[in-house]
């Protein structure tokens, strides 16, 4: 039951972020999306079952680790079988559009400004010579007190090292001069 609890919740978190241009992205491991059948053989110890499924994958065990059962069984194939790192990986490869693509559509989603002026024109082209537009998600305060090292993903514009910003918060309002540096 903790699986389906899992991927539930993974269906909470994309329904919540949809983008209908990247399609149905939900989990419906009943239509047989997610590998269900392997993990239910394997959860059910049904090991007759279960070798010839891993063959025709392609993936080989180790003679110790075919002796494992039930949820031992399960990680040590799944990690063989679709190593996370991997998976997800050529998953956002194969699955979501370049940033090129994506910020020419999202960038109504990503700037709240006017989406004529040349902020939105550097965020919607990538542009590398434009304004520096950037969504910092984490702040890391540094041993030194009042600098920061921040954590985020840069839309248009180079940042460098010692560059100085301004941060607008999540309280930011457009014409009141409380700046952060």
């Amino acid at each position: 039951m903790e699986r389906r609890r899992v991927i539930e919740n993974a269906n909470v978190i994309m329904a919540t972020y949809e983008d209908p241009l990247l399609g149905d992205v939900q989990v419906y491991p009943e239509k047989g999306t997610v590998c269900e059948n392997i993990i239910n053989t394997c959860m059910n110890d049904q090991k007759d079952k279960l070798w010839p499924m891993l063959t025709k994958l392609g993936v080989t065990m180790k003679s110790d680790e075919k002796d494992l059962m039930g949820k031992p069984l399960m990680k040590c194939v799944m990690q063989t079988w679709l190593p996370a790192s991997t998976a997800l990986l050529e998953m956002m490869i194969f699955h979501l559009p370049s940033p090129s693509t994506a910020q020419r559509y999202r960038v109504e989603n990503l700037y709240e400004g006017p989406l004529d002026d040349q902020y939105a024109n550097a965020i919607r082209n990538c542009d590398p010579d434009g304004p520096l537009m950037l969504y910092v998600s984490k702040m890391i305060p540094a041993s030194d007190k009042g600098r920061f090292f921040a954590f985020g993903r840069v839309f248009a514009g180079k940042v460098s090292t010692g560059l100085k910003v301004r941060i607008m918060g999540p309280n930011y309002v457009p014409g009141r001069r409380k700046i952060y540096m």
